[in-house]
């Protein structure tokens, strides 16, 4: 996550973006992760589901799922 905060810093949104996405498949409840990737609008709607279906979700992640698919449905909207 660090890492990636660290190239959005730098205004590199493709480095950004690749330490972002691994934060999450790290960790699925790296919300902040998850944040500025929907927030900043980093990735195309075809790329957050992309996202979604590739994360390692556990039995119990269920909710995460479906609030992350919210925020992105809330974007999409926008």
């Amino acid at each position: 996550m660090l890492r990636g905060r660290c190239y959005d810093e730098l205004e590199n949104r493709e480095r950004a973006i690749e330490w972002y996405t691994k934060a999450l498949k790290i960790n699925v409840n790296c919300y902040e992760a998850f944040h500025r990737l929907i927030d900043q609008k980093m990735l195309t709607s075809e790329l957050e589901q992309s996202l979604l279906m590739d994360l390692p979700w556990g039995p119990d992640d269920k909710w995460l799922c479906l609030m992350y698919q919210s925020k992105i449905m809330t974007y999409q909207g926008e």
